[in-house]
């Protein structure tokens, strides 16, 4: 709320906008959002490709680190809504879109407990994501 009532004060109505080389006000679109990733990535990449990849790493901490006494299935549902709570989302939007499909097999077949195990903290990724990248 504080950058839109900034934003209103500055008479500046448009949010998601940049300015020109020439000085005109543009806006940024879904199209903006989805090539910045693919450019610097140099792939097919999307904003929805990170969103994925957080989501996924998101749950795999959470069901890593909190599932000592809970079963399998509640705590890959609260996993599920460690992510969805972190994108604002639904349970079954994060479940079916975003969580890779692999984690779920990996919590029931014990796959995810021995990656997060074996996983520490790295230069680029944390433990979390070391342990994603091995599950899929």
């Amino acid at each position: 709320m504080a950058v839109i009532n900034e934003s209103l004060a500055l008479k500046q109505l448009q949010l998601f906008c940049y300015t020109g080389s020439n000085g005109g006000m543009w806006d940024i679109t879904s199209g903006h959002v989805n090539d910045y990733p693919a450019n610097t990535v140099g792939s097919s990449a999307t904003a929805k490709t990170f969103g994925t990849w957080g989501a996924t790493a998101i749950a795999v901490r959470t069901f890593a680190t909190s599932t000592i006494n809970t079963p399998h299935k509640q705590g890959f549902l609260a996993a599920v809504d460690a992510a969805a709570k972190a994108l604002n989302n639904t349970r079954a939007v994060c479940r079916n879109c975003y969580v890779a499909p692999a984690i779920a097999s990996a919590t029931a077949s014990g796959a995810l407990a021995d990656a997060w195990e074996s996983s520490r903290n790295g230069r680029w990724r944390d433990r979390s994501e070391s342990a994603t990248v091995k599950l899929l």
